[in-house]
């Protein structure tokens, strides 16, 4: 998901045309939800999921902090 971070407006100028930065479907599709054959990526980011893969990187990182601080 990383590689996917972009900045982004909403095309329909929702959020009073804000820009937001985070993780964008159409280029990370397994964090996509509300597929269908028009989104095949899918309409909005699936939350679970994408915390779901944060939660496990964050404990192999510390495992391997861990492994680098008792060598």
């Amino acid at each position: 998901g990383a590689a996917a971070v972009r900045r982004f407006v909403y095309k329909s100028g929702a959020y009073n045309s804000q820009e937001f930065e985070g993780v964008v479907v159409d280029y990370a599709p397994e964090y996509g939800k509300d597929k269908d054959a028009e989104f095949p990526a899918g309409k909005a980011l699936n939350e679970i999921s994408i915390f779901g893969d944060l939660l496990r990187a964050i404990v192999d990182l510390e495992a391997r902090v861990s492994a680098l601080e008792t060598a």
